[in-house]
């Protein structure tokens, strides 16, 4: 079946190309069609006479026919890029999976481009159809054209520069084949020699036959309750921006950076606040409880909105309550964070929900502009992307050194391959759980939350969830009584909040809880003693039953 291209094909010509800079070039608005129309008759046509002497028995020219491009080009590559670019094709032949930089998942808006060689030096610059072959439809084969005058060298960068398709979500499906064959037009045609040969190679991709676009049988889901705060102290009275204009910017960063086919994002009832705010750390605490009386799922993100009246809160924009290590349903207190909203500044706040959500899915910082806790394995020096990004929601592309990943301090922020990688099992895994249908953590017990502030003060909490048996202290415990005698004494996991001064303090919760009169948390041979009414109740909302799948 052949179809002509999607309104993503002229959309992506209008919008693509001009938001690649100057020195990339501009795309033609006019990608439906190439109609090259020639008059040869002089201006008022054939006069009476001059009718008469030509006759009436002159033959009509023979219709151009389409063949194979000529003159030795060849294709190098190929990509798909659904925000970071994978190579499918290259050096004649299909990239397997083992030689896949990252994933391609299905229901997710693609952008297929295909790039030529060097072009031999007697080439002569002219208009090329490209067709990209796909087949693996139930409805059958589909074929795609993509046209562009080829002259110079191909560039990833530019628009013009390629032949490109856009495939919309619902055509991409796993066991997808495609090749690419170019192809002379009638209008190229005109302009070289009619026996100008074929090139040692055919103009395909592959050379022969075809290959798998590699689409996976996935199902990648991301679920984030925005939590917004009614902020009262003082002289700030706000209420963070939730216009539908800034929350559709979030949506967008968010689903755009994320190998995810689907995002999920529910507006809480906001909370009221009366009180100074002085870290995030209060917010996150307070939405460890949330969550719980909410009954959230374990997959589900809870990020807290406000605005303080400053470009800051403890000396930061954002902040994760944790950085989870993995997958684990246990961990769902770690799925947790909150940023700013400034008035005149709706960009940073979008950017600072995906950093933050980032840090939530298990990701530290990338070192650009002297971030702590960094990512070491982190490939690429200065936190660039490396290689061409693609938003498919604005068609625009990311340069590969502008742009930095976004789990960088820098200006302007998009996906590396690094992160997409890095997120993309721990939303596999989170999403199996939406298709369980599991409500709740393992019962792995309950744990509890401590804070300790940098003026000492401390907070604490409990929450269903595990401590890391690994990763426990040997020189900070948490000692429980009840009445005047000592109940249990717990090695505590000891773990600072990123972008913080805060220090998590995390221990199971000893059998026999409830009769518990007071905690006392042993660092460095002093105590600090809370009692038990001080202590937060949460892990006993739990209106749903638990499950081990």
């Amino acid at each position: 079946m052949t179809r002509p291209q999607l309104s993503i094909s002229a959309a992506l010509a209008l919008v693509l190309a001009p938001a690649c800079g100057d020195d990339t070039g501009a795309a033609t608005a006019n990608m439906a069609s190439n109609v090259n129309v020639t008059d040869d008759e002089p201006e008022g046509g054939l006069t009476e006479d001059e009718s008469d002497s030509v006759g009436t028995t002159t033959a009509e020219p023979e219709p151009f026919v389409p063949v194979p491009a000529v003159g030795g080009i060849e294709l190098e590559w190929v990509e798909a890029n659904q925000g970071i670019g994978v190579a499918i094709g290259r050096d004649g032949a299909g990239v397997g999976g083992a030689d896949r930089t990252s994933y391609l998942l299905q229901n997710r808006l693609t952008l297929v481009r295909a790039f030529w060689k060097k072009l031999p030096e007697d080439w002569v610059p002219r208009q090329i159809e490209a067709r990209l072959i796909i087949s693996g439809y139930p409805e059958g084969e589909k074929v795609l054209t993509s046209k562009a005058v080829v002259e110079g060298e191909s560039f990833v960068g530019n628009l013009e520069k390629s032949f490109y398709w856009g495939l919309m979500p619902a055509e991409v499906i796993p066991g997808l084949k495609y090749r690419i064959e170019l192809w002379e037009t009638e209008k190229g045609w005109a302009q070289i020699d009619p026996s100008t040969q074929p090139g040692k190679n055919p103009p395909n991709l592959p050379l022969s036959g075809n290959t798998f676009i590699g689409i996976e049988d996935s199902y990648q889901i991301m679920k984030v309750t925005i939590v917004p705060y009614n902020y009262n102290f003082g002289e700030c009275k706000t209420t963070p921006d939730t216009s539908a204009e800034q929350m559709k910017r979030f949506e967008n960063y968010m689903f755009m950076m994320n190998p995810i086919e689907k995002l999920e994002i529910t507006m809480h009832e906001p909370i009221d606040w009366q009180g100074e705010l002085t870290n995030f750390g209060q917010l996150n605490q307070f939405m460890v409880d949330l969550r719980q009386q909410d009954g959230a799922p374990p997959e589900q993100y809870y990020f807290g909105y406000v605005d303080v009246c400053s470009g800051g809160l403890g000396g930061a924009g954002g902040q994760a309550i944790d950085i989870p290590s993995g997958a684990s349903k246990s961990d769902a207190w770690k799925r947790i964070s909150s940023g700013l909203s400034l008035p005149g500044n709706p960009e940073y706040a979008a950017e600072t929900f995906v950093h933050e959500v980032g840090h939530s899915q298990g990701r530290y910082h990338i070192a650009c502009s002297g971030e702590a806790g960094t990512d070491n394995t982190y490939p690429i020096p200065g936190g660039d992307i490396g290689e061409w990004g693609f938003g498919i929601v604005n068609f625009k592309l990311y340069h590969p050194t502008v742009h930095k990943d976004y789990m960088t301090y820098c200006h302007p922020v998009w996906a590396s391959t690094f992160g997409w990688n890095k997120v993309y099992p721990t939303i596999q895994q989170l999403s199996s759980w939406d298709m369980d249908g599991a409500p709740a953590p393992e019962d792995d017990g309950a744990i509890l939350l401590g804070m300790v502030y940098p003026d000492g003060t401390e907070s604490w909490v409990t929450t269903p969830g595990a401590v890391d048996e690994a990763n426990l202290s040997a020189v900070q415990n948490v000692e429980f009584f009840a009445g005047g005698e000592q109940l249990a004494v717990h090695a505590a996991e000891v773990r600072p909040q990123p972008d913080s001064d805060v220090v998590n303090i995390v221990v199971r919760l000893p059998e026999g809880f409830d009769d518990v009169t007071q905690i006392a948390r042993v660092a460095d041979g002093k105590r600090t003693v809370t009692k038990a009414e001080h202590i937060k109740i949460s892990h006993k909302y739990r209106s749903l039953p638990l499950t081990n799948k």
